[in-house]
């Protein structure tokens, strides 16, 4: 697995193959069933079994090469690493949810990009005022004024 690193918003898990197998079929079906919306499956199978791996591809993994690609495989994810650092650094990097009396939030703070994304999220480029706590609370006060 590669940490610290989203492709297509998952992480990416690599994992190297030989020969293919029901019951290989049927795990890696599974798994995807499960943790496909989390984890990106990159498979890597030997050249005379790629033909057999690709017929298959379609929801049992997302992507599959092969050996001999193994060194155009990790440039490409050198590169794609590059650009989402890139991008993380791009996004501001610290986040406070405004607490009374000036605010209307909680006064919760958030450093760096992962806990931003846990307790703020983004709107586009822009963290989100308010925690996500704080926008539930709000929401449903505003609902209630509605109903009224």
């Amino acid at each position: 697995m590669i940490k610290k690193f989203l492709y297509k918003q998952r992480e990416i898990i690599v994992e190297a193959h030989e020969e293919i197998s029901e019951d290989d079929v049927n795990k890696y079906k599974k798994f995807r069933s499960v943790f496909g919306i989390i984890y990106y499956l990159i498979l890597i199978v030997p050249d005379e079994e790629f033909k057999k791996w690709s017929e298959i591809e379609n929801g049992v993994f997302n992507e599959v090469w092969k050996v001999s690609e193994i060194d155009q495989l990790i440039e490409y994810l050198l590169l794609q690493q590059q650009k989402y650092n890139e991008k993380i650094l791009s996004l501001p990097q610290r986040a406070v949810c405004p607490a009374p009396p000036n605010g209307h939030g909680c006064g919760r703070e958030a450093d760096g990009y992962d806990e931003i994304i846990r307790w703020f999220g983004y709107r586009g480029k822009i963290v989100q005022s308010l925690c996500r706590q704080c926008r539930t609370k709000h929401a449903k006060l505003q609902r209630k004024k509605i109903k009224r």
